[in-house]
């Protein structure tokens, strides 16, 4: 009898606790979600921040949350450790909070963002509610860099040897590296006039406000002129940084050669006007790198166009030191007697060129009345006098019985119209030729 009763107290104390008889139910442990007491604040602004762990119902254990971190802020140097800190949400209690602070420095990092998350939770068989997590964004309260261009010297001489320092320079620190990009322009040619700096980059460490770049000017023999070289940003990368305006610096290449002066000469003083054509060169005393012009003018009693072809102006091309034109004589049959031609330098452009030593030279066209048809004065005295020269008379080699093949073809008479060949190239083809004869005297043979 007495275990029934037990039994059956047994019974309603059983169903008591079940909910009077309506089944068993099943045991709930807390949940742990995370907050944060702002989404955004500002690096410079001193406030701290709350972070708090709710659990969703008490426990009767102590429940110990850790939280973890993320994102682009630095953890223990953009604001004061969270990250592997621990909350304690004490037995009988659903809340526990955990502050920082940011940290203001001098250093442009741009707008940061911290996550915190849960990583653990323990204790009063809690859990993480989902995935927990909140995102504090940090402003920014220095300003993006802006860049300055700097050169060490505004004038340098080509033959100095002296290094450049091209100086680019940031507003603001940064946290990371920035990058200046340079371009290049002016009369000077980059990577010729000097060592290439079109293109290259400069580098603003992290941290830093400065970096630089050097480049030295050529020293050519070729006459140029003082040059400049204008360097400008191109394009600015990294820690948001900007231009600061339009930066550019001009540097002037000073030159050390001379500038050029310019002389004129000709291959021969004299021609016959059925000779061969002579050259006139125009001399320069420097290279240069443009194109020098010589102007030519004519005069004299000679006429440019009649009695010799029109002499053009002279070119001294880039890089060369002289330039040519031809005076080419006309063949005529009219006797006009010798005449001068006159070629002059009117005048020099180019590479600042000027004149100087000849600036004219005199041709004289010899007339050559043999082919003019015009009846030439005959002066026997000179006749004579050649027959009875050696040189005329030995032609016959001592025979005196035989009549001189000079006398038989007249050469003598020739001489006395003033025909002498002085001036003429002819061909003598023999054997056994004596060089020594007196009539070879000055003369240069060609075997």
């Amino acid at each position: 009898m007495l275990y029934r009763i037990l039994f059956l107290l047994f019974s309603v104390t059983f169903l008591s606790a079940c909910g009077g008889g309506g089944g068993v139910q099943a045991t709930t442990y807390p949940n742990i979600s995370l907050s944060t007491s702002t989404s955004s604040v500002a690096e410079n602004s001193g406030t701290t921040v709350t972070l708090t762990v709710t659990a969703s119902k008490t426990s009767d254990e102590d429940i110990i949350v850790t939280l973890s971190t993320s994102g682009v802020a630095t953890d223990g140097t953009d604001y004061s450790s969270v990250n592997n800190s621990s909350l304690t949400i004490s037995a009988g209690l659903t809340t526990a909070t955990k502050t920082f602070t940011i940290t203001d420095d001098s250093t442009y990092e741009g707008n940061e963002t911290i996550t915190v998350a849960i990583s653990t939770v323990s204790g009063g068989s809690a859990t993480e509610n989902g995935t927990q997590s909140k995102t504090i964004t940090i402003t920014e309260n220095e300003s993006a860099p802006t860049i300055t261009l700097a050169s060490s010297t505004s004038s340098v001489a080509e033959n100095s040897g002296t290094t450049v320092t091209l100086t680019a320079t940031a507003s603001q620190v940064a946290d990371e590296d920035i990058t200046v990009t340079l371009s290049t322009s002016g009369s000077a040619t980059d990577g010729t006039d000097y060592s290439s700096v079109g293109s290259t980059t400069i580098t603003i460490s992290a941290g830093g406000t400065t970096g630089t770049k050097t480049f030295t000017p050529t020293d050519d023999s070729t006459y140029e002129g003082s040059e400049t070289a204008i360097v400008a940003i191109s394009s600015v990368s990294g820690a948001s940084a900007t231009e600061s305006g339009t930066q550019s610096v001009t540097i002037t290449i000073t030159e050390n050669e001379s500038a050029p002066t310019v002389s004129i000469a000709t291959s021969a003083e004299s021609v016959y006007d059925n000779g061969s054509s002579l050259t006139i060169t125009a001399t320069s005393t420097q290279a240069s790198d443009e194109v020098i012009t010589v102007v030519i003018e004519t005069s004299g009693t000679a006429t440019e166009g009649v009695d010799y072809g029109n002499v053009s102006d002279i070119i001294i091309a880039a890089g060369a030191t002289t330039g040519t034109a031809t005076f080419n004589p006309t063949a005529d049959t009219v006797n006009e007697g010798d005449e001068t031609a006159t070629i002059s330098i009117s005048s020099v452009s180019g590479a600042d060129s000027s004149t100087s030593g000849t600036t004219s030279v005199n041709i004289i066209i010899n007339e050559y009345a043999l082919n003019t048809g015009t009846q030439l004065t005959y002066n026997s005295s000179n006749a004579t006098t050649l027959a009875a020269t050696n040189e005329f008379g030995d032609f016959n080699d001592g025979a005196v019985s035989i009549q001189n093949p000079l006398e038989v073809i007249n050469a003598h008479k020739a001489y006395g119209y003033g025909l002498t060949g002085s001036g003429e190239t002819i061909a003598i083809l023999d054997s056994g030729f004596y060089n020594s004869h007196d009539e070879f005297n000055n003369k240069t043979i060609i075997k």
